[in-house]
């Protein structure tokens, strides 16, 4: 019964917290992390009767923080599942390990475990099977599936998400989200509440391409995916020449005004690249297999006036070639340098490259 309650608490977090996370403050995120630790202890740690042990759940805030200082010490902490551990009760300690869960106080070293771990605050690294759940965390978290953090100073890497109130440093996973990251979150979708996340269409005269772009993430560092089509293709119901693409970016904000400026790679929009691209996203194809040949590097300086809600932007697209290696596909073979680009040699590279004005519109989520 004990360890239901503790994957019932966990499948909660998994389903509530990432909107939570989005949506709350800071004090917010604190005192729903505070509750789902306190029941934790109470179920695992506290001995004598329920009521004794709901009553040891209550403290919160500077009790709390006074309660985990005064847990025992012990350099080596082994549990089957909490409630099952060697020595018995809630400790602090240098290294926990768990066969299948680890329920611990202060981490000052490694807590590790196949299935989960659960602690208050991490020293070092939190490393599980399926997830991690902190409430602070110096140092790194690594896990299958999931993390989940209050403040993290360091890293948070995932097989599937992370969530956290506060970052400084990394977030890795297909899917981020925080309140604040200083740093950089590194994934397909990153939701950062204050940081990049928007949508835009954007339009290229020259080519007569229009672009649909999502771009979220640190400020410092965000990811951006985009696809895009000619839009007299699109008019007549044709998909024929179409593109899409990742990038990397970093936005400079000052007053009303915000400078992006992106480097990614775009590439042909048929179905067999995209079926490629799925191959090799899903690891069931190495990256080498993709027909490389069919695809250019693009770089954008971006500028979009006002704050919130529909903001104008406009900028330039450059998109460029690599000799022998990427090529620009020949609908966007225009621009200020005219249909033969201008040559440009950095380092050992031979590039070729076709600056274009672009203009749009940018919703801020």
């Amino acid at each position: 019964m004990k360890h239901s309650m503790l994957f019932a608490a966990a499948a909660l977090l998994f389903l509530v917290l990432p909107v939570h996370a989005q949506n709350s403050g800071s004090s917010d995120f604190d005192s729903f992390g505070d509750s789902v630790l306190d029941t934790a202890r109470g179920e695992y740690a506290g001995q004598g009767s329920t009521a004794d042990t709901a009553a040891d759940a209550a403290p919160s805030g500077a009790a709390q923080a006074d309660k985990q200082e005064d847990l025992p010490y012990t350099p080596f902490l082994l549990s089957f599942i909490p409630g099952i551990s060697m020595p018995e009760g809630l400790w602090n300690t240098s290294i926990a390990t768990g066969v299948i869960g680890s329920l611990a106080g202060s981490i000052y070293g490694i807590q590790s475990s196949s299935v989960f771990n659960i602690a208050d605050k991490v020293y070092g690294l939190q490393a599980a099977g399926v997830f991690n759940i902190a409430e602070t965390v110096e140092g790194m978290q690594a896990a299958g599936v999931f993390n989940i953090a209050g403040t993290v100073e360091g890293m948070q890497l995932a097989g599937v998400f992370n969530v956290a109130d506060r970052v400084n440093g990394l977030m890795f996973g297909w899917i981020n989200i925080a309140d604040s990251v200083d740093g950089a979150t590194i994934g397909l979708f990153n939701f950062v509440q204050d940081g990049a996340h928007d949508l835009s269409v954007e339009y290229v005269p020259d080519s007569d391409t229009v672009y649909a772009v999502w771009r979220g993430g640190a400020k410092s560092l965000y990811t951006s995916m985009f696809a895009g089509s000619q839009a007299s293709e699109l008019a007549n119901g044709r998909f024929t020449r179409t593109s899409f693409g990742l990038g990397i970016g970093t936005r400079t904000s000052i007053w009303f005004l915000d400078l992006d400026t992106e480097l990614a790679v775009e590439t042909l929009g048929s179905e067999a690249n995209l079926e490629t691209a799925w191959a090799v996203v899903n690891s069931s194809q190495e990256v080498e297999t993709y027909p490389w040949e069919d695809s250019f590097l693009t770089f954008k300086a971006g500028l979009s006036l006002g704050s919130k809600g529909l903001r104008p932007v406009f900028g330039i697209k450059a998109d460029i070639a690599v000799d022998g290696q990427l090529s620009v596909l020949d609908y966007q073979q225009c621009g200020l340098a005219g249909s033969e680009g201008m040559p440009v040699q950095l380092f050992d590279l031979a590039l070729r490259v076709w600056p274009k004005w672009y203009m749009g519109i940018r919703l801020e989520m």
